[in-house]
């Protein structure tokens, strides 16, 4: 198993809110050459869903659910 595979597996037992602060983190340290203003609009997104995500207004769904939907098309 590959660190990375590792990793995954650990950060599917986190709460649904602790991931996405996760992703948020992890997306600032990616090195992408983008344009500001499109940066700065995907930052905003991720704030937004994570507060949605925080104050329970956003409904969150399982991978294995998600991926068992995705399977059964």
């Amino acid at each position: 198993m590959s660190r990375v595979d590792r990793l995954i597996n650990e950060a599917a037992e986190l709460k649904p809110a602790e991931r996405a602060e996760l992703v948020e983190r992890l997306l600032e340290n990616v090195p992408v050459e983008m344009d500001g203003e499109i940066e700065q609009a995907w930052r905003d997104e991720v704030r937004e869903r994570l507060a949605r995500i925080r104050s329970g207004q956003a409904t969150l769904i399982a991978w294995e659910d998600t991926e068992r939907r995705l399977l059964a098309r």
